[in-house]
């Protein structure tokens, strides 16, 4: 176990009406309900709260939330005792801006060597002129990379056996979105591939979440054309892409996209859609599953621990999370968080794969703590 630093969570009973468990069955007999807030040294988290992407390493059991405000940067949490740890780089990020594609961080991860990677925006104290992506330990040194991008650099992927991060600035203009790929080992960006329509790249409009796959040791992205969502497959040694999925051809009301999740066994990815929540089988890719209350959704995430991927419902009605039987690619439970106010945005996820507690950042609360019914309570 490791010792509590900076500050203690706030644990309470949850008010009845920030929980709606949705009426799309359980995971067997244990659907999950709202256990607890895991907060900063007992504060709630302020109604403006400004959240991107989680992340959970299942080596140190830490569950890292980028937080442009009110930290300005990743902030740390225990997932084995809910506690706060700290916020790595805080106050040095970019945070929130009236222009939302300056914000940051964005994108978090660590590599295999339990660094925290945060994709930055523009105005941060490293660099005020261009983002780039943080690297670092929290309590240790930190190294800014520039990317050279104008506007924010977001969401990222890290293949540990070619030592590349791949970032995406998903927001530049004037200019053409690109993908940076970054040596793990030197901290610099190796290539850059801009998605300018030429020598096999699309026109991107938006670019989001990578993620790597070890059997293929290929990237899957998700991209964003004139009028489709796709999936991409990067080739990190060439760093190229070599294959271009075009999702409406799937599912035409998938003309956007947002996150992606891969189960690595089954080979299979869910994909984030206005209208629905995709499972797409990568061998051939076939369309296996599209589900309507997996959507609106932006970040997804895969837990091993129960084989279930997890959708992010943001922004629409309701929010909360979506969670889908990754063997059988069927829904089991919408569970529904409202934010104070009820118009903030909610809610990003990542999940504990040694309990299965899922995490989502929740706007004048904090970072809500959600848990199979029955399940021990392993935090107190």
């Amino acid at each position: 176990m490791r010792v509590k630093r900076l500050g203690v969570l706030f644990s309470a009973l949850i008010p009845a009406v920030l929980l709606l468990s949705g009426p799309s069955g359980a995971l067997g007999n244990t659907p999950y309900t709202l256990q607890q807030f895991m907060t900063i040294n007992g504060a709630p988290a302020p109604t403006n709260l400004s959240t991107d992407i989680l992340w959970y390493d299942r080596d140190t059991n830490e569950v890292y939330v980028a937080d442009r405000r009110p930290t300005n940067g990743i902030d740390v949490f225990s997932a084995e005792n809910d506690y706060y740890l700290g916020t790595f780089d805080m106050g040095n990020m970019a945070g929130t801006h009236s222009d939302r594609n300056l914000n940051g961080p964005n994108g978090v991860l660590t590599d295999d060597q339990h660094r925290i990677w945060a994709g930055d925006g523009v105005g941060s104290v490293h660099n005020p002129t261009q983002s780039e992506v943080v690297v670092g330990t929290l309590n240790g040194s930190v190294t800014a990379i520039p990317t050279g991008g104008n506007h924010r650099t977001d969401e990222m992927g890290f293949d540990p056996l070619d030592h590349i991060v791949l970032a995406a600035n998903d927001a530049e203009s004037p200019g053409f979105d690109f993908l940076s790929f970054i040596s793990s080992n030197s901290l610099k960006v190796v290539k850059k591939l801009l998605l300018d329509g030429t020598s096999g790249t699309p026109l991107a409009v938006g670019a989001e979440q990578p993620v790597w796959d070890r059997q293929t040791r290929m990237f899957y992205m998700t991209l964003d054309v004139a009028t489709s969502g796709e999936i991409d497959t990067i080739d990190p040694k060439t760093m190229s892409i070599t294959h271009r999925l075009t999702l409406t051809t799937l599912d035409a009301g998938c003309t956007s996209v947002n996150g992606l999740a891969l189960d690595p066994d089954t080979q299979t990815l869910a994909v984030g859609c206005p209208d629905a929540g995709l499972i797409v089988r990568v061998r051939d890719w076939s369309l296996l599953a599209s589900i309507p209350q997996a959507a609106p959704s932006d970040e997804e995430w895969f837990n091993p621990g129960n084989d279930t991927f997890l959708f992010g419902l943001v922004g629409g009605t309701p929010q909360g999370v979506a969670i889908v039987d990754a063997n059988t690619n069927t829904l089991l439970q919408v569970l529904t968080l409202t934010p104070n106010p009820s118009s903030a945005r909610c809610c990003n996820v990542t999940a504990d794969q040694r309990s299965n507690k899922i995490f989502q950042p929740l706007s004048g609360y904090g970072i809500a703590v959600e848990f199979p019914s029955g399940a021990p309570d392993l935090d107190r």
